[in-house]
């Protein structure tokens, strides 16, 4: 879940001097267990004394938390119930450690975070409307409260993932078009006549 909310918008860069171990395929499968603070940091600025801090000391937040949201905690346990119930079978299938479920994931977050940011003000969920904090602006002004933003995302996130089996059934297809088996005159794809 971590990966998923600090990697929505970009994906981790890894340190320059680390890249060649993990560009070795076997590294890909357990990648996630090897990213931590160092990465999308200039080496001058990493200090390890500095990421022990970030990594041990309680952070303070001024103005609180999702956890002062009651409708974001009624629907966090919700999901948090939903996922013990499932436990055995998501330890089972080795969900984090397969490079495909996280990609869906993280497309299935991004689509969502995308939408829902697009939205005017306070969007479909039932959000605290005294909530002190906002997650996005829009014109230079606060737009969506944070709690209201981060249900609206999951809610869609959700819906997207869900839908994901349905698509191949849904949508149009391109069969036995006369362009896919034409050959290129061009030299330069004529290796692409063989793919298809």
């Amino acid at each position: 879940m971590a990966w998923l909310l600090v990697s929505h918008h970009f994906l981790p860069q890894c340190p320059r001097d680390d890249a060649s171990r993990f560009l070795q395929p076997e590294a890909l499968e357990k990648i996630l267990r090897h990213i931590s603070p160092t990465w999308n940091r200039a080496k001058a600025e990493f200090d390890r004394d500095k990421e022990r801090d970030l990594l041990t000391k309680p952070r303070e937040f001024s103005k609180g938390t999702p956890f002062a949201s009651t409708h974001w905690c009624r629907r966090v346990s919700t999901v948090a119930e939903e996922m013990l119930s499932n436990f055995s079978t998501l330890q089972e299938e080795h969900w984090l450690d397969n490079p495909y479920v996280i990609h869906l994931s993280r497309l299935c977050l991004m689509l969502s975070d995308h939408y829902y940011s697009s939205l005017k003000k306070f969007g479909a969920t039932s959000a605290d409307p005294d909530f002190a904090l906002w997650a996005n602006t829009r014109d230079k002004e606060l737009n969506q409260r944070l709690d209201d933003h981060l249900l609206g995302v999951g809610k869609g996130a959700r819906r997207i993932a869900r839908s994901l089996p349905e698509l191949a059934r849904q949508l149009p297809r391109i069969a036995g078009h006369r362009g896919f088996s034409k050959r290129t005159k061009d030299p330069r794809f004529r290796w692409q006549d063989k793919a298809y």
